[in-house]
């Protein structure tokens, strides 16, 4: 479940163009700080990262693993 919706998150950052306005699914829409948003290419770019190598990161220990607790998210 958790690797579906970030896959979700991170799409939406892909597809949500040049503004920090991100429509998620169910109506939801992302917000961000105002300091966040001011550098808004550079930050939606390393988010979408992060949420990649967060996916990796949980994909590789799951194949380890019957199970993990992902805390803070």
């Amino acid at each position: 479940m958790i690797l579906e919706d970030l896959a979700i998150l991170r799409a939406a950052l892909v597809e949500g163009g040049e503004t920090a306005k991100v429509a998620l699914p169910y109506g939801y829409t992302l917000r961000v700080q105002p300091d966040f948003e001011q550098n808004w290419a550079a930050n939606q770019r390393q988010l979408a990262s992060l949420l990649s190598s967060l996916d990796q990161w949980l994909r590789e220990t799951l194949a380890l693993n019957d199970s993990i607790s992902v805390l803070g998210l």
